[in-house]
């Protein structure tokens, strides 16, 4: 972000445990420093991907019982939860393209979902049909859509929701 690095590092914890933490660096000794010590839930808590959209880090976190989307302004007060989207280790991809982030997750149900996070806007695109397929493979955008493949199918979506369309 701009001529910052973030970056996730592991500490020792209480009963031996590692603890996961997000980092920041400029480049130089002085400028590395820690953000967040994030909370421990489970063995091994995990920060999984990291993307930047409009001057704030995005990244998922597999935490305990549930994967998280959080957000960071590069402070600890600034880094906070914005959603749970799945059950821990599932694979929740995270793309930004300009100043929108989007995101698969899963419901209730265990239904795939596709997910757009807009400044401080959060919205659901759609609900994919339960399938034993993958889904919410390699989000990938070209020009102004975004493509994903869910219930092998190929997907496209030009960012609003009921857009989506095989």
């Amino acid at each position: 972000m701009g001529n910052t690095v973030f970056f996730a590092a592991r500490s020792e914890g209480f009963n031996d445990f590692a603890v996961e933490e997000l980092w920041k660096t400029d480049g130089t000794p002085s400028g590395t420093v820690r953000v967040k010590r994030l909370p421990k839930a489970g063995e091994p808590d995990q920060i999984a991907v990291m993307v930047q959209a409009n001057g704030t880090v995005y990244f998922t976190y597999d935490h305990g019982y549930e994967a998280q989307l959080w957000k960071s302004d590069g402070t600890d007060a600034g880094t906070v939860v914005v959603q749970s989207v799945a059950r821990p280790y599932e694979d929740v991809q995270l793309l930004a393209v300009g100043n929108t982030v989007f995101f698969t997750a899963r419901d209730a149900q265990r239904r795939g979902e596709l997910w757009k996070r807009e400044g401080a806007s959060l919205q659901r695109l759609v609900t994919f049909t339960p399938s034993s397929s993958s889904w919410g493979e390699r989000l990938t955008a070209v020009g102004n859509m975004l493509f994903l493949a869910a219930d092998r199918t190929l997907w496209r979506s030009d960012g609003t929701p009921g857009g989506p369309l095989p």
